[in-house]
């Protein structure tokens, strides 16, 4: 394809479509139009002949792959959880003691309308569509862990766009190193919930 419209579907699709929410131009749900974005994405994967279909369902990691994302989660969310106690003893846990059953709902929910979307549209997608038009690795890379975070600018706060900074780093090394949509899908998915468990969920649920 061209690179020209290549670079425009990016900009579109990453800068302009975030931006259409901050300045509420669009109506309907953030959420409704992450589903949408997210067919229309993944039928154009199937679609598209030189796209591996592996990385869609590859979950046989490396020796310790999996361990290792384990263990970094325990890690990052035991110092996060220990931050927050800290400094805002009062949003611990909030949102499990007030309202459990919503808690439960995003738990049981998050990982497929939430992470799986997501990791699609900005992993899954984005390494595979645009490595033509950006060919230094480490340079994507970047520019994938801006936009991802650029998204969070939709929740009008500054926590979202900077764990979603971190966050993005995280889930596309991880999607670089394993080519496992399955892997950086988990590794959302469990921060993600972490998150709401923890009592920031606040800062990712605003106009959803």
């Amino acid at each position: 394809m061209n690179r020209i419209r290549l670079w425009i579907e990016l900009i579109g699709l990453y800068v302009g479509l975030p931006l259409l929410y901050f300045f509420k131009l669009i109506p309907w749900s953030k959420l409704l139009t992450l589903i949408v974005v997210f067919m229309v994405l993944g039928i154009t994967l199937l679609r598209d002949k030189s796209f591996n279909r592996a990385s869609l369902v590859n979950v046989k990691l490396d020796s310790g792959a999996w361990k290792k994302l384990a263990l970094r989660f325990l890690l990052l969310s035991g110092v996060l959880a220990g931050a927050i106690v800290i400094l805002c003893p009062h949003l611990f846990i909030v949102l499990i003691k007030k309202q459990p059953f919503i808690w439960l709902g995003i738990i049981l929910l998050y990982p497929w309308l939430s992470a799986c979307p997501q990791e699609v549209i900005y992993r899954v997608y984005f390494f595979h569509r645009y490595c033509d038009i950006v060919k230094n690795k480490k340079l994507l890379v970047v520019i994938n862990v801006i936009l991802f975070s650029f998204l969070h600018v939709i929740y009008f706060n500054w926590v979202a766009v900077v764990f979603a900074l971190v966050g993005g780093y995280l889930f596309s090394t991880t999607f670089l190193k394993t080519r496992s949509l399955p892997a950086a899908m988990a590794e959302h998915a469990l921060y993600g919930m972490m998150i709401f468990s923890i009592g920031l969920g606040q800062y990712f649920l605003k106009g959803v």
